[in-house]
């Protein structure tokens, strides 16, 4: 059974910093979104404005790096063989196509270039 995920004091302390200081649970099927700049997320996707939960300073290397989420998870993802190639350098972000949590998220299987640049 996939349960509520409580987002308080959980933290992300490389590559992006941000911690969660709300009281708050996500559910499964549910999204939470950090951003960088709100004010340009909320132009470019207003329709997603109701997940933003906060935003995060730092960036993530194009090259790619180990991402944890203290201390819930951790992810390591790459622009490398076998990693999605369009997620390279032209605007394409990396989806999750596998959304069971209970999947390896270090998988490359698991993630595919976006199909709209900005992801």
């Amino acid at each position: 059974m996939i349960k509520l995920i409580h987002l308080l004091g959980l933290s992300f302390a490389t590559g992006l910093t941000f911690t969660f200081t709300v009281d708050q649970f996500v559910e499964p099927g549910q999204q939470a979104v950090l951003v960088h700049n709100a004010e340009a997320f909320a132009l470019r996707y207003p329709q997603q404005t109701a997940h933003v939960v906060g935003t995060f300073t730092g960036k993530l290397r194009d090259s790619g790096e180990n991402l944890k989420l203290t201390p819930l998870a951790s992810l390591r993802y790459s622009d490398s063989d076998p990693w999605p190639i369009t997620a390279e350098g032209d605007g394409y972000s990396l989806e999750r196509v596998d959304q069971d949590p209970t999947s390896d998220a270090n998988l490359p299987i698991h993630w595919r270039g976006s199909t709209q640049i900005g992801g």
